[in-house]
């Protein structure tokens, strides 16, 4: 069964429940020079090489989700750099790579809470029956939160990502396979970032954004 989920879903993206703004629209690269940037992060604390390759794996992983071309390259010292086109906005995409990515569901407001490492196997945006876009995610283990959400039938359902509650529903029959989310306060292009970060792996180190530069192709 599918549930779809239709309410403000206050995200990590901006400021929780801040006033909503869209990223700039994209502008056309000349056909003479392409503009480009360089993100740099760096994983604190200094791991070994092995989680750093994960880190730089999943990096790429949000960024395909997300639609966004780049370049990936890991540095000494913890260091990543990815280098994008300068019309991608900074803000949303330094974001959805630093997020640790821990997705959780809850009774809210502090009720029994859904245990799993990673409950959501995969998640993309799609449009509904009434064409609207919304957040399409599928759940990793159907049989075990179909279980729990039949414990809790007519009661609260909270969505968490990295401790921040970003969609409430009631749990009006089970949910054993996928479920939807929708908000008019958020634009495809937010909603795929979010999609990037729910169907992704959990980051195995926390991420810091450090600076941004441009970069001329010519």
């Amino acid at each position: 069964m599918t549930i779809r989920i239709f309410g403000i879903i206050c995200l990590l993206l901006v400021t929780a429940c801040s006033p909503h703004k869209s990223p700039p629209p994209a502008v056309a690269p000349s056909a003479v020079a392409a503009q480009f940037k360089t993100l740099t992060f760096r994983t604190i604390p200094d791991i070994s090489q092995n989680t750093m390759s994960k880190v730089v794996a999943i990096t790429k992983q949000r960024l395909n989700l997300a639609k966004i071309r780049a370049l990936v390259k890991s540095g000494s010292n913890g260091y990543i750099q990815v280098t994008i086109r300068s019309t991608s906005p900074t803000p949303y995409v330094s974001k959805m790579l630093t997020s640790p990515g821990n997705v959780s569901f809850r009774i809210y407001p502090r009720g029994a809470r859904y245990e799993s490492r990673r409950p959501i196997s995969s998640a993309h945006v799609d449009k509904d029956p009434a064409d609207r876009t919304v957040l399409v995610f599928t759940l990793a283990d159907p049989k075990a939160f179909s279980a729990f959400t039949s414990e809790h039938l007519n009661q609260v359902l909270g969505t968490y990502i990295d401790g921040r509650l970003i969609e409430t529903a009631t749990l009006e029959s089970p949910i054993d396979d996928s479920g939807e989310l929708f908000s008019k306060a958020l634009d495809p292009g937010e909603l795929q970032f979010l999609a990037a970060i729910m169907g992704s792996e959990p980051l195995p180190a926390r991420l810091r954004f450090v600076s941004s530069s441009p970069l001329t192709v010519s």
